[in-house]
């Protein structure tokens, strides 16, 4: 997670992000991975299969990782249909 730390002190604050931001992430259920001293995040809203899954060393990597993943979820498919006019088409 950090590089300059020890595993142990990498190992507490990585535990200690996931406790402290899991009810900022309502929609993903946040792990820190001591082999892989690294955060981990699972996607839990409605999403194409297999799911969406993101990995990232460092919280500000994971957050902008997650931001990334999930914003095709977003994003319209169709452009919005326009209202038709209500009314006679000859304006009376």
């Amino acid at each position: 997670m950090f590089a300059t730390e020890s595993d142990a002190e990498a190992d507490r604050r990585g535990r200690r992000y996931v406790r402290d931001h899991q009810q900022r992430f309502p929609d993903w259920l946040l792990f820190y991975s001591p082999h892989e001293r690294g955060l981990l995040a699972f996607y839990l809203g409605s999403c194409p299969s297999p799911g969406i899954f993101v990995a990232a060393p460092h919280p500000d990597v994971l957050l902008r990782r997650m931001a990334e993943a999930i914003q095709p979820l977003r994003r319209p498919l169709l452009a919005p249909r326009r209202p038709t006019p209500s009314g006679p088409p000859d304006g009376s």
